[in-house]
């Protein structure tokens, strides 16, 4: 095109449409953090992914440490909470798919009860982690499966959904925004936890694993409360229309 050759079957564009197109594809990071529940979910992704990586790398040391496991034991019994990440993300999301196919908003609602869920089954697993290995391997099975369950949503399907909503055209944007949030909580996980267990110990660490999972349980119960407000008014919008 640049020498002035036409390709037959080829439209050439004017120059002043290609920039126009190019234009509308850039997406400045202020805007995309003022999208509707973007806020919201990075937010509850830097937790989620904080929670899920202090219990994959440190949970071996604290079975230890802590509860006396042998090395070969807290290898093995600490894969437990693996299995519940596996199996949590599979069954997630077949429902999310299934029960939130006409609504989007629903899909944060499972979103939401999952991390409800991972916040009571470390509850639980901190108050009988004395009570033995069959305990300990049921909690933490659970907290895996819940916990493991909201971070693949959060940062595929449903940060896709965000950024195309409103005809955005933002969805690799919005999903790159959030799940770097979800880097940052990784990043900072192993100075913040050998910071607290040094300090004081092993309980302040699960307590801080309780805190971050509320927190990010509260982040997304305020997206799901913001899309399912959107969703009415875009309903009503359609009713007065026709």
């Amino acid at each position: 095109m640049e020498c002035g050759l036409v390709i037959p079957g080829k439209e050439v564009l004017p120059e002043k449409s290609l920039r126009a197109g190019s234009g509308r594809q850039q997406h400045h990071l202020r805007e995309l953090w003022q999208i509707p529940t973007v806020a919201e979910l990075s937010i509850a992704m830097a937790c989620l992914k904080l929670v899920r990586y202090t219990m994959y790398l440190w949970l071996p040391v604290y079975l230890v440490q802590s509860l006396n496991y042998s090395t070969s034991d807290a290898g093995m019994y600490s894969t437990v909470f693996d299995v519940g990440g596996v199996a949590g993300s599979i069954i997630l999301g077949i429902v999310a798919d299934r029960l939130s196919s006409t609504e989007s908003h629903r899909a944060l609602l499972h979103i939401w009860l999952s991390s409800v869920a991972a916040t009571i089954s470390f509850i639980l697993f901190t108050l009988t982690a004395t009570w033995g290995v069959s305990y300990n391997t049921l909690f933490m099975m659970a907290a895996g499966a819940f916990v493991c369950g909201p971070d693949g949503l959060l940062g595929g399907s449903v940060a896709i959904s965000v950024g195309e909503s409103g005809g955005r055209n933002a969805g690799a944007a919005v999903t790159g925004l959030i799940n770097g949030f979800g880097s940052f909580g990784a990043v900072i996980e192993g100075p913040l936890v050998a910071f607290v267990v040094d300090k004081f110990s092993w309980d302040a660490v699960f307590l801080l694993i309780i805190f971050l999972s509320s927190l990010g349980s509260f982040a997304i119960m305020r997206a799901f409360a913001m899309q399912r407000r959107m969703s009415r008014m875009n309903a009503l919008l359609v009713e007065d229309s026709v």
